[in-house]
């Protein structure tokens, strides 16, 4: 679902109450090298690798605005690299928000978090997913190279989506 209004807008109209929420969060670290390409064009959902936290909200109103949220609390690489996040609703090709930072050595760690506000256009069930990659090389969540952080404790990965009635 697309909307024709600017973000701006949407952000200053969000006076209105909490009516629906969403949550999802996953403590694993992982790495991948599948690529989602450093370039001009909107990240594709056939790009990069889910990171697990698809959340599934049932919209109570057409007319709501949506946040969605997604928080990667360590993100790193085994050296120079962009690390990507992307979001996707449902089946929709192209993303409606993405991410990116830089990790500037083997070993530095960095914070990834991608939020955007949307229509909801609909009522009814949406699921939210969200998916990352790497321009090159390896990227990890919740580990450097030497190995995992913190024993697993660490929130890792999580998505949250608010509706908020208008």
């Amino acid at each position: 679902m697309s909307t024709s209004r600017a973000v701006p807008d949407l952000i200053k109209n969000m006076s209105g109450s909490q009516i629906g929420y969403g949550y999802a969060q996953i403590a694993t670290s992982s790495s991948t090298t599948s690529i989602i390409p450093q370039d001009n064009t909107i990240p594709q959902s056939s790009e990069g690798v889910s990171l697990g936290v698809d959340v599934t909200i049932n919209v109570k109103r057409a007319n709501s605005l949506l946040e969605v949220v997604l928080n990667c609390d360590q993100v790193s690489a085994s050296g120079l690299l962009a690390i990507t996040a992307a979001l996707f609703r449902d089946a929709e090709v192209n993303a409606f928000a993405a991410g990116m930072v830089t990790i500037t050595g083997s070993n530095y760690s960095h914070g990834l978090t991608v939020a955007r506000v949307i229509a909801a256009g609909v009522a009814g069930p949406t699921t939210f997913k969200a998916r990352w990659g790497v321009g090159s090389s390896t990227g990890y969540i919740n580990k450097i190279t030497a190995g995992d952080y913190y024993g697993g404790v660490m929130h890792g990965i999580r998505m949250t989506v608010r509706e908020i009635a208008q």
